[in-house]
């Protein structure tokens, strides 16, 4: 895999991303990858996916939303399991 990010915005224009960590490197298992963010509104709607590029082109997951707290919410890590096939959320 040569590149892996988390985009990531108030709509599905994204608007905004992050890179993977830990870069999921080659092969065929599927791994973890995280992305933290920060300076988040409150009270707000987000949208996120993964995207994942190789010599093959590029793979876009599934869009997911979620909204942030009505208190501050510092950081927000988006997790993606392995197989990147669900995307849980973690407020820290």
């Amino acid at each position: 895999m040569s590149a892996c990010r988390f985009e990531y915005g108030t709509s599905t224009a994204y608007g905004a991303s992050a890179a993977c960590v830990p870069s999921p490197g080659a092969g065929l298992t599927g791994v973890e990858v995280k992305a933290a963010i920060s300076g988040l509104a409150q009270n707000t709607v987000y949208h996120f996916r993964v995207l994942a590029t190789n010599a093959g082109g590029t793979r876009e997951g599934t869009d997911v939303a979620f909204k942030t707290r009505s208190a501050a919410v510092p950081i927000v890590e988006a997790v993606a399991p392995k197989g990147a096939v669900d995307i849980t959320v973690t407020t820290l």
